[in-house]
């Protein structure tokens, strides 16, 4: 129990750092910056101004911090417009569909210095209470309560840093060394912000005890990966939360669209809790969820990045290491055995689209030509072939009675006839069953 209230004061101190320009936030982040060779692209002295250091914090460039110091946020933030923020980025229109897009990354960063302006105005208000459960906070501290989740799903979104022509001429890592190391502090950060809503969570008894030391003990041991059965039951848990919510949405807005005269104060802040409370447990089902993601994919990077400042060129993030894409073109190659044993591979360029059908191989002229040549050449065997002895029926029709050899032979033809008929009697050999 020490040990985790020791790793969750870290965790809190490590989460406000990116609001006060702190010596030990410069000392954690220049132990991350010390693993790749000569980083000179970044500069975090005690004496830059408190709006930079946030910025360097979230490794934007210069050209965004003028853009949103232009913006200037209010003196008083809403926590209901910094929920609606994050929405429209969780859900975002056309217009800022993309992520990479520049303008879904000026809207990102806005929204994250708003939402850190909320912490800001949530501790000097005194919003949340740690004595408090999770039942009895109004609508108001509900919305107060996610803002770390907010700065938790939002912080990775962010792009990388990219080199400059300027920062090309200058000796250190190379750019896609940089994003890696940018990749690794965003990462950080979110996993921060993450890890003080859960803790939050379970301070209000939202996440029980037992789940939260699951989730600590599961990331201490780098167990990234659940078991089968929780994989489904953590589905079928965000599922039905999921489908919840939108029913909740669902109702809301046909009571908003009534006339105003039916629609009760009482009723609209019932539906709005009950969405408020159904999206915050389903937030906290995904923010355990996206931070077993970001553990793995930080402990990648690190992995990745010390491996590169052990080679001899650390170019291990270049494309030269990518692997050559596959030819194109080559068709299937199939073996084939001659009647001679012998195997050789050929390339199957042809016969790939032909008909399902038998195609026809001659016209039906030729075919016609081809059968009557067949009946006259079959006709020409027949008469030449040597006749046997004929019945003397036969003889007369043929004009041959007169020819004593010729009757000779048919007479011994229709006595043999005739003694077989003698022998066979007709019906002989269907006895249906008289056998027996």
């Amino acid at each position: 129990m020490l040990a985790r209230q020791t790793a969750r004061i870290a965790r809190q101190t490590r989460a406000y750092s990116g609001l006060v320009n702190k010596e030990s936030h410069v000392a954690a982040d220049q132990k991350l910056f010390n693993t790749v060779k000569r980083p000179t692209y970044i500069k975090r002295d005690s004496d830059i101004p408190l709006l930079t250091g946030m910025f360097v914090g979230l490794g934007v460039g210069f050209a965004q911090i003028i853009r949103v110091m232009a913006t200037a946020l209010p003196d008083r933030v809403s926590f209901v417009e910094a929920h609606r923020r994050f929405m429209a980025l969780e859900n975002p229109s056309t217009a800022v569909s993309d992520p990479s897009s520049k303008a879904f990354q000026d809207e990102l960063t806005i929204t994250l210095q708003y939402q850190k302006k909320c912490i800001q105005q949530r501790q000097l208000d005194g919003v949340l209470s740690s004595n408090e459960r999770f039942f009895e906070l109004q609508n108001t501290q509900l919305y107060a309560l996610c803002i770390e989740y907010y700065l938790g799903m939002l912080t990775p979104k962010q792009t990388f840093f990219q080199q400059t022509e300027r920062d090309e001429k200058r000796s250190g890592p190379t750019d896609h060394t940089r994003n890696v190391v940018h990749r690794i502090k965003f990462l950080r950060e979110a996993d921060v912000f993450l890890s003080e809503f859960l803790d939050r969570a379970e301070s209000v008894g939202l996440l029980t005890e037992k789940k939260r030391r699951e989730q600590y003990e599961r990331l201490e041991s780098k167990q990234f990966s659940l078991s089968r059965d929780e994989k489904v039951q953590r589905f079928q848990l965000q599922r039905e939360m999921e489908k919840k919510l939108q029913q909740v949405q669902k109702r809301r807005e046909e009571k908003t669209t009534e006339d105003a005269d039916e629609l009760e104060e009482d009723d609209m802040e019932d539906l709005e809790r009950e969405q408020l409370l159904t999206f915050i447990q389903l937030s906290v089902v995904k923010s355990m969820e996206e931070q077993a993601s970001i553990n793995q994919e930080k402990e990648m990077l690190e992995t990745m990045l010390k491996m590169n400042a052990t080679t001899e060129k650390q170019d291990l993030f270049s494309e030269t290491h990518r692997p050559p894409p596959p030819p194109q073109g080559q068709g299937i190659e199939v073996t084939r055995i001659n009647p001679q044993m012998e195997m050789r591979r050929e390339t199957v360029r042809s016969g790939v689209f032909k008909p399902g059908h038998r195609l026809p191989t001659m016209t039906l002229e030729e075919y016609a030509d081809r059968e009557v040549a067949d009946a006259m050449e079959r006709q020409k065997r027949e008469q030449e072939a040597p006749q046997g002895p004929r019945r003397y029926d036969q003889l007369v029709e043929d004009g041959d009675e007169d020819d004593d050899n010729l009757v000779e032979e048919a007479a011994y033809k229709d006595r043999a006839w005739d003694d077989w008929k003698d022998a066979n009697e007709k019906g002989i050999g269907n006895k249906k069953g008289s056998q027996f």
